[in-house]
C-alpha cells in the first residue's frame, strides 16, 4: 500500500497547475468564448472585427510567447518572479478595463486586449513549463488528460454562471448584460494570482519508463515513410494542427453567431449548450484515455476525429433547427476529446528539460493561424453567410487526413 502511494505522488506543481487551470477556464468560458464574440458584434455589426481582433491576440502571442519560452529554458531561476509580476498586472489590466472602462473606440479596445493577451499568455507559457517539467517519464498522458478532465469541468461552470447571470437578466442579448458578466469573471483571476506565489522551481527527475524507452530507441531506427522517422512525430503533429486550425477558425468562431443569426438561439439556451458540450467531453476525453491503453494513442484519436469531420460535414446540409444542434454538440465534442492524447504523443518526443519554453513558443502559431482564418470567415460571412464557410472548412479537413 505505502509503495503504491508512493508511486502516486505528484510534484505539488501539478497540483497547482489543475486549480490555476480550473479557474483559467472558468475565467475563459465566462469572457472569452461566444460572450466577447456577441459582446464586439453588438458594438461595431461586423464579424471581420471579430476576427481583427483575434490577429491581433495572436500577433502579440506569436511575438511574446517565444521570447518568454526562449528565456524560460535559459533562466529558469528568475521565471517564477517574472510570474509573480505579470499575474499581479494581468489582475490589474482587467479591474481597470471592466470596472472603470467602457468604450466604442476601437483603437482603445486593441490596446487593451492586445496588452491583457501579452500578459496572459506569457503567464501561460511559464505555468505551463513548470507544469510539464513536474511530470515524470510516462505519467505524461494520464496528467494530460486529468488537465483536460479538469479544463473541461470548468469550462461548463463558466457558461453555468453566465446562465444565472442571464436569467437575472432578462435572457437578453444586449452590451450592459453581457460587460456585467464581464465584471464577474474577474473574481476567477484573484486565486490564479495567489498561486502565481505557490509555485516550485525544482522539477522531477525525468527516469525513462517503458514506453519512452521504447520511444527513444526509435528515435534511431530507419525511415518509416519515405525520409520520415520517429523523432519527426512532433512537426508531424504540429502541422496536422496547423491545417486543422486553418479551416477551423472560420466556421467555430462564429457558430454561435450563425445559432442566434439564423435560428433566433436565446442567450440562455447559447448558455445550456456551452455546458452540455464540456459534459459530454469530459466523459469522451476519459474514454479515449482508456481506449488509448489497449487501441494506441495515434489510431483513437485518428478515429474520434474522423467522426467529427463525417459530423462537420453533415452540417452542410442539415437545415433542422434541432439536428443542427445535436451536431454541433457531437461534433465539438468528437474533435476535442484527443487533445489531452494529441500532447501527450508530442511531449513524449521532445527533450522537456531542454526544449520545453521553446516549444511553447513555437505552438503560437497554432492561434496566429486559426485567428488568421477565423478573419477570413468574418470577411466572408459578411459578404455572403456563415453556411459558405462550413464547406471551406471541411475542406481544409480532408487535407489534414492525410497526415499519419
Amino acid at each position: 500500500m505505502k509503495k503504491w502511494m508512493e508511486e502516486q505522488k505528484w510534484h505539488i506543481n501539478i497540483i497547482l497547475m489543475f486549480f490555476h487551470h480550473f479557474f483559467d477556464r472558468i475565467n475563459y468560458s465566462m469572457r472569452n468564448t461566444f460572450l466577447h464574440d456577441h459582446y464586439i458584434f453588438l458594438k461595431f455589426k461586423k464579424n471581420k472585427i471579430i476576427g481583427l481582433l483575434s490577429i491581433i491576440n495572436s500577433s502579440v502571442c506569436l511575438v511574446i510567447s517565444p521570447l518568454i519560452g526562449y528565456y524560460c529554458d535559459k533562466h529558469k531561476k528568475n521565471r517564477l518572479k517574472i510570474l509573480r509580476f505579470i499575474s499581479i498586472s494581468y489582475l490589474l489590466v482587467n479591474i481597470i478595463h471592466y470596472m472603470f472602462i467602457r468604450t466604442n473606440n476601437l483603437n482603445l479596445i486593441i490596446l487593451i486586449t492586445a496588452i491583457s493577451k501579452m500578459l496572459q499568455e506569457s503567464s501561460h507559457v511559464i505555468t505551463e513549463s513548470i507544469f510539464i517539467e513536474s511530470i515524470e517519464k510516462g505519467k505524461k498522458s494520464i496528467i494530460f488528460t486529468y488537465q483536460k478532465l479538469i479544463s473541461t469541468v470548468a469550462t461548463m461552470l463558466g457558461p453555468f454562471f453566465c446562465l444565472i447571470l442571464f436569467y437575472l437578466y432578462n435572457d437578453k442579448w444586449n452590451i450592459t448584460n453581457i460587460f456585467i458578466i464581464f465584471q464577474f469573471s474577474i473574481l476567477t483571476i484573484l486565486p490564479q494570482t495567489i498561486i502565481s506565489f505557490l509555485w516550485k522551481n525544482n522539477t522531477v527527475n525525468t527516469l525513462p519508463k517503458s514506453e519512452e524507452i521504447s520511444l527513444i530507441a526509435k528515435q534511431n531506427e530507419k525511415p518509416n515513410l519515405l525520409w520520415l522517422k520517429s523523432n519527426h512525430v512532433p512537426y508531424i503533429v504540429f502541422v496536422s494542427h496547423i491545417i486543422t486550425l486553418a479551416g477551423a477558425g472560420m466556421t467555430f468562431k462564429y457558430f454561435s453567431l450563425f445559432l442566434k443569426s439564423e435560428y433566433k438561439v436565446s442567450p440562455i439556451l447559447m448558455c445550456v449548450l456551452n455546458i452540455l458540450i464540456p459534459l459530454l467531453l469530459t466523459f469522451f476525453t476519459y474514454l479515449s484515455q482508456k481506449l488509448s491503453k489497449s487501441l494506441g494513442r495515434a489510431q483513437v484519436s485518428l478515429f474520434f476525429t474522423t467522426i467529427g469531420f463525417i459530423l462537420l460535414c453533415s452540417l452542410l446540409h442539415i437545415q433542422n433547427y434541432q439536428d443542427v444542434l445535436k451536431v454541433h454538440v457531437f461534433r465539438s465534442v468528437f474533435q476535442n476529446c484527443t487533445n489531452s492524447i494529441d500532447k501527450s504523443i508530442l511531449y513524449d518526443f521532445i527533450d522537456t528539460n531542454r526544449h520545453t519554453g521553446r516549444w511553447m513558443g513555437i505552438q503560437s502559431l497554432y492561434y496566429l493561424v486559426w485567428s488568421i482564418s477565423a478573419y477570413f470567415g468574418g470577411w466572408l460571412s459578411d459578404i455572403s453567410s456563415y453556411r459558405n464557410t462550413f464547406k471551406i472548412t471541411s475542406n481544409n479537413f480532408d487535407l489534414n487526413f492525410i497526415l499519419p
